[in-house]
């Protein structure tokens, strides 16, 4: 229940005019701003990841996700987070994909990610991975 509260909080950010203004901006020229671009990155980016990532570490810990890296699930989780979302906001220049409302692409990246970190039945409970 976090983690899908999180990613539709995380939806909802990434759809709103300010991220979508701040994300080209960011992606157009911080990259002629190199101590900038590395505070942006360690500040903003890691931080969501990290948080991200003690969500899915506390599901692991609880028998309630698989064994897996926790940093790395959340780049993944944020991934397709982050390209659903653009997507979305861009549907007009494909001709069949995305013809969804925002609610039920968002609902099926999250139950996509959600489903991918369920053990399957009868699997062993799965230890804290160590990097968590």
């Amino acid at each position: 229940d976090d983690l899908r509260r999180y990613m539709t909080m995380q939806w909802d950010h990434l759809r709103s005019r300010t991220y979508l203004a701040m994300y080209r901006l960011v992606h157009s020229e911080l990259h002629h701003f190199p101590d900038l671009m590395r505070f942006y990155g360690n500040e903003v980016v890691e931080r969501s990841l990290r948080l991200t990532a003690s969500i899915i570490a506390r599901g692991i810990a609880r028998g309630e996700f698989v064994d897996a890296d926790p940093l790395v699930t959340a780049r993944l989780v944020a991934s397709m987070l982050l390209t659903h979302a653009l997507w979305y906001e861009r549907r007009t220049l494909y001709d069949s994909s995305m013809n969804e409302c925002a609610d039920t692409v968002r609902d099926s990246v999250i139950e996509f990610a959600l489903r991918s970190l369920i053990p399957a039945p009868g699997a062993a409970k799965p230890l804290l991975h160590p990097n968590a």
